[in-house]
């Protein structure tokens, strides 16, 4: 296992990416099938490994990939990261909940729906 760290310049990093996340990457326009103009990722996710620390434009990842196919940093690469299902899988609980959504999109957007699951905890 190694530490590799993921660099993005002049790009926001999603703000739901949390460590303990796993990380993932695909190549976009390999193939004659793929998409480049909409960003539709022609290969089937790559696994690199586990989101260990995130600063400003960096993402470091433990990899326990003996594969040899990490991503290689070219433009023609589409990372992606994947919840823990070991912190994320259960509903809310409890007597109170708050909920922020946010959008760093310049471009306009519309919520269609929003729903969640509450149970009572203190029985």
């Amino acid at each position: 296992m190694a530490d590799i760290t993921l660099k993005f310049n002049n790009i926001t990093i999603n703000n739901s990416l949390q460590v303990g996340d796993k990380a993932y990457y695909s190549n976009i326009g390999a193939s004659p099938n793929s998409d480049i103009e909409y960003g539709i990722a022609s290969d089937t996710p790559i696994y690199i490994g586990t989101v260990k620390n995130i600063n400003s434009n960096n993402i470091v990842v433990t990899t326990d990939n003996n594969t040899g196919t990490l991503p290689t940093g070219t433009s023609s690469e589409f990372a992606m990261f994947q919840k823990s299902s070991e912190v994320n899988v259960s509903s809310l609980s409890g007597y109170y909940a708050s909920v922020t959504l946010s959008n760093n999109s310049e471009e306009k957007a519309e919520l269609f729906t929003l729903s969640s699951e509450v149970s009572i905890s203190s029985k």
